[in-house]
């Protein structure tokens, strides 16, 4: 997969006919989830156990007291996960050490993270990470988040955080590259200690900018709204009509009136070719080049391709290799008549220069990518895995977003119901207004109220802050939460904070409860998560801001 993700192919080429473009209305409801039959299933090794929280640096230096048995405390080696920033901290200056490499106001910005329950990891460790990070601790967490991002089609980006490796299965990855996305550049290893960390950030992201450098200044089409990517569908939409395929009766008469009309109609993006210009390498390969600018790069002739046969109702998809030239390629798989082939739609008008195409099938070694990379001559990767799912899946779970020709809705199979992602994110979808703060729970109705709750300690609860680095309280006192509150609404904002609204306020230092779980909103408004103290008494709570 590396030779397709992470190396883009680079071939001489050329230019094109204007296109006149198509202005649509999209219809930006047309976002979908994909089968979970493409979640990670790999089996982990054992991982370490991830756990933010909010805590003094007082206390800090207890817990890791506690933890050394009473030893003197010295120097500790400070992290910050999902960054290159790492420094010396001390004890009796610790919280001017963290305000000199993290500003004044890090309290605001960061959280401590524990690892197996201990406080300084390897020994002299401290870890923290950046505040609305995601510390994730099995692959039924990363797969509901992956899953959440693609359904909201949600552009804010998120740090991730794990004991293992954040990458996607090779199947969702190709869906995504079809339909010219991606969620993110690759996951990044970090050796701290003995342990190793990984780190990625994750959004909807445009192919191009996930497989190169990421975001880069001068390039438009980053960010590209999903109301962009359901417009340039309806202009490959048009320019099937305009290839004559739909006139014809099978998908191999089809195919090729598509391969002829956009190989030899269009041109080859000269000044793309070269990745030492990023940002016309990553106009000529996203898959908005023919469309808006009519020529490409072979990335963005695979690109279209792929995706208008999906739109057809064919199963296609981009893959990598190396062509006749030993040089770095990319081309469409495809299946018609029973089997898969390869075919290469790129253009080989240059300005000034037409070249007449009539075939544009091509003979590769295919070579799985689950296996390894393919870099010898005239290789070209495939996935068995990805196929087979095709092969057995309808051809609107193909589209990740937006309608095919026969006005099929991108489907999701059974993963909108499944009960895990509605627990681990409360169905936190962004809302289209945000209600004002409250300034106190009397301006809520009295109906809004849930009755008095008792609940024992079961671990939630700490008699002092020092009790963090040892075992927690284990007797049965009663811990009475007053004036819960239910039947409200969540809110997600862009920082990746949850809210909990009634009546269009905001809960602001009051307990929720919600599907049996308990919440608290602090003075901010923002449930809070990890150890926080509530009336004097401390209580845990995990990333999601559920009590433990």
């Amino acid at each position: 997969m590396k030779k397709m993700l992470g190396q883009l192919g680079i071939v001489a080429l050329s230019t094109c006919f204007l296109v006149a473009p198509l202005y649509v209305k999209a219809d930006t409801n047309q976002a979908s989830m994909v089968s979970r039959e493409l979640d990670r299933k790999d089996h982990l090794s054992q991982t370490d156990h991830l756990e933010k929280v909010s805590i003094s640096t007082d206390q800090i230096i207890e817990g890791v007291i506690q933890e050394r048995g009473g030893d003197k405390l010295t120097g500790l080696n400070a992290y910050v996960l999902g960054t290159d920033k790492h420094f010396r901290v001390w004890p009796f200056e610790m919280e001017r050490n963290l305000a000199d490499h993290l500003g004044s106001d890090y309290v605001s910005k960061y959280d401590f993270v524990k690892v197996n329950h201990r406080w300084s990891s390897g020994g002299n460790i401290l870890l923290l990470i950046p505040k609305g990070s995601y510390v994730l601790n099995n692959l039924e967490e990363y797969n509901a988040l992956v899953r959440k991002t693609i359904q909201g089609f949600d552009l804010t980006e998120k740090l991730v955080v794990a004991s293992f490796d954040l990458t996607e299965s090779v199947p969702l990855k190709l869906l995504l590259a079809n339909a010219g996305l991606s969620i993110g550049q690759q996951s990044r290893p970090m050796t701290i200690g003995s342990q190793t960390f990984y780190s990625r950030n994750i959004r909807m992201m445009n192919y191009v900018e996930g497989v190169g450098s990421g975001s880069i200044g001068g390039y438009e089409n980053s960010n590209a709204s999903l109301e962009r990517y359901l417009a340039n569908d309806e202009k490959i939409k048009a320019l099937i009509e305009e290839s004559g395929a739909m006139k014809e009766t099978t998908e191999k008469e089809r195919l090729r009136k598509w391969c002829l009309y956009v190989t030899n109609t269009f041109d080859y993006d000269l000044e793309g070719s070269s990745i030492d210009n990023k940002q016309a390498y990553y106009r000529a390969s996203d898959i908005f080049s023919v469309t808006e600018r009519q020529k490409a790069v072979c990335v963005g002739y695979s690109a279209i391709t792929a995706r208008a046969l999906n739109l057809m109702g064919i199963k296609a998809y981009v893959v990598g290799g190396v062509n006749d030239n030993g040089i770095p390629h990319q081309v469409t798989r495809v299946h018609y008549d029973g089997a898969w082939y390869y075919l290469d739609t790129t253009s080989g008008n240059r300005p000034g220069k037409k070249v007449q195409i009539t075939h544009f099938g091509r003979n590769y070694t295919p070579v799985e990518m689950s296996v390894r990379e393919a870099n010898g001559f005239r290789e070209m990767e495939y996935s068995k895995a990805f196929e087979d799912w095709m092969m057995r899946s309808n051809p609107s779970e193909w589209l990740v977003y937006g309608r095919n020709l026969q006005g099929e809705k991108a489907s999701a199979t059974t993963y909108l119901d499944d009960q895990t992602f509605a627990e681990l994110f409360k169905n936190q979808s962004a809302k289209s207004h945000s209600p004002k703060a409250s300034k106190g729970y009397d301006q809520l109705d009295e109906e809004d109220y849930a009755e008095e709750v008792t609940m024992t300690s079961q671990g939630s609860v700490f008699s002092n802050p020092a009790a963090f680095g040892g075992d927690v309280l284990g007797d049965d006192r009663n811990i009475t939460f007053k004036n819960v509150i239910s039947h409200g609404t969540w809110y997600h904002n862009d920082q990746g904070q949850y809210r909990y609204a009634v009546n269009g306020q905001f809960v602001q230092n009051q307990w929720v409860k919600d599907n049996n779980d308990y919440y608290y909103c602090g003075s901010d408004c923002n449930v809070v998560t990890g150890s926080y103290q509530i009336e004097g008494k401390w209580y845990v709570f995990d990333q999601f801001g559920r009590l433990t």
